[in-house]
């Protein structure tokens, strides 16, 4: 599930876009990501980019879309100093994980999401929180989303149900 919720980011992703996914090692982070990047088209392998810097995709539709994993916050610090930041919504769409170590150089308008165990090795929980007008927008998407899953899961087609995402 975690790679579909992943994948329908991907309709509402663009150009200037963050997000920032937080959790333990192994709670779906690069998992979601690759969700994301299969949506937007992309065969290439997705993998957790901990000991690069980063890796970029380039979608059919021309998006552009930098995965960066700060685990190692040394090394992708002095590479945002350095003039990396740039790639923050200049002309790209970007996934961070560890984002927290990274956190005074991310931008404020950002979608937040959080990834957590579940009470059973294979049950994973997501929080979400949108941080300025964009990050909120894509937070109500997720929102509209997840209350479709879980509808569709009820037997409810959803036609007459609408949700309202929380704001920081």
């Amino acid at each position: 599930m975690t790679e579909v919720i992943g994948g329908a980011c991907a309709r509402w992703l663009r150009t200037g876009d963050v997000l920032d996914l937080r959790g333990d090692l192994g709670s779906g982070k690069t998992t979601f990501v690759r969700g994301l990047i299969r949506a937007l088209g992309v065969d290439s392998p997705v993998q957790s980019p901990t000991y690069t810097l980063g890796s970029c995709y380039l979608t059919p539709s021309g998006l552009r879309v930098d995965h960066l994993d700060a685990y190692f916050g040394a090394k992708e610090r002095a590479y945002l100093i350095d003039g990396g930041a740039e790639a923050f919504g200049i002309d790209s769409a970007c996934v961070v994980e560890w984002p927290e170590k990274i956190e005074d150089l991310l931008p404020e308008d950002r979608l937040s999401i959080t990834f957590d165990y579940g009470d059973d090795e294979s049950v994973r929980t997501l929080r979400w929180e949108g941080l300025g007008p964009r990050g909120h927008e894509l937070a109500q998407h997720l929102t509209d989303f997840a209350a479709s899953l879980y509808l569709t899961s009820l037997g409810h087609d959803g036609s007459d149900f609408t949700t309202e995402a929380a704001h920081a």
